[in-house]
């Protein structure tokens, strides 16, 4: 029997193997074994290999920066790329380790997690309202309270004017009603209106389009249709309207908008052509 590398017997000596391949120590150490990052030694058989991220460390040198104590199997924090055990971590580093919930100090190995600034115990950070623990689900801050998903859609969400199902996200304000924004729609065509021009009519929303078919004046002087608030200028005069660039002088082709004029039938005028 001998090692499939340098070919040396194995008889009576220790050795490795690996998918059914035999290896003596040495071999296998040149081949396989990873080296520590923290003393650039590799790690032999019989030796832990601890990973974390993507590196490699003896169980001894993957420590606490400051009090040297081994961090396999124990909680620890990192600040900047630094490893801390979680008592060095509260000395060194001048975190508070007194959860806002209880006022207990947290220990190592208690499950945890970080907000405002604060490190709270999992159970102790809970919904203000239904007092159930938040985890890592979503919330929402209202004032200073903690409020999670469900409780707030319950207590604090909108109700959407079309569907009455509360809105959760973002949404569009009309008449001083909420809508989901796939529910805000042209009263006529049924397309969304969300982040696009409209205009009301009798307090309904329209969409340009389906506004000047329906509503919009048409100009004495071109005979198309005149767009509502928020679209084309215009002119109107007792039951007439114009364009702004078509409110011009019959005769001369003057532009009339803003000067004054004289009405000769369905014929408008400038002083001088009248």
């Amino acid at each position: 029997m001998e090692c499939v590398s340098c070919n040396k017997s194995l008889a009576g000596q220790q050795y490795v193997e690996l998918e059914k391949e035999k290896y003596c120590l040495k071999c296998h150490e040149n081949k396989f074994a990873n080296a520590c990052e923290e003393c650039n030694k590799k790690i032999v058989v019989g030796q832990k290999d601890l990973s974390y991220g993507d590196k490699h460390y003896h169980e001894e040198c993957f420590a606490c920066m400051v009090c040297k104590i081994s961090l396999a199997d124990k909680d620890f924090e990192v600040k900047d790329n630094k490893r801390y055990c979680s008592n060095c971590y509260v000395e060194t580093c001048g975190v508070d380790n007194t959860c806002p919930g209880c006022n207990q100090v947290l220990r190592t190995g208690e499950k945890k997690l970080e907000y405002g600034g604060s490190r709270w115990h999992e159970t102790c950070f809970v919904c203000t309202a239904c007092k159930q623990p938040v985890g890592t689900a979503s919330f929402f801050k209202r004032d200073e309270a903690i409020v999670c998903e469900n409780c707030h859609v319950e207590k604090f969400a909108k109700t959407c004017g079309k569907c009455s199902k509360p809105i959760t996200g973002s949404g569009v304000t009309f008449e001083e009603q909420a809508f989901h924004r796939d529910c805000f729609l042209c009263e006529a065509c049924k397309n969304p209106l969300a982040g696009v021009s409209f205009t009301k009519e009798s307090g309904k929303p329209y969409c340009q389009d389906c506004y000047s078919k329906k509503f919009a004046r048409s100009c004495s002087g071109c005979r198309k249709s005149i767009a509502g608030p928020g679209g084309q200028k215009y002119v109107t005069y007792e039951d007439r309207a114009w364009h702004n660039d078509c409110f011009k002088c019959t005769k001369c082709k003057t532009t009339l908008v803003g000067k004054g004029f004289h009405t000769e039938g369905l014929r408008i005028l400038c002083p001088k052509c009248a």
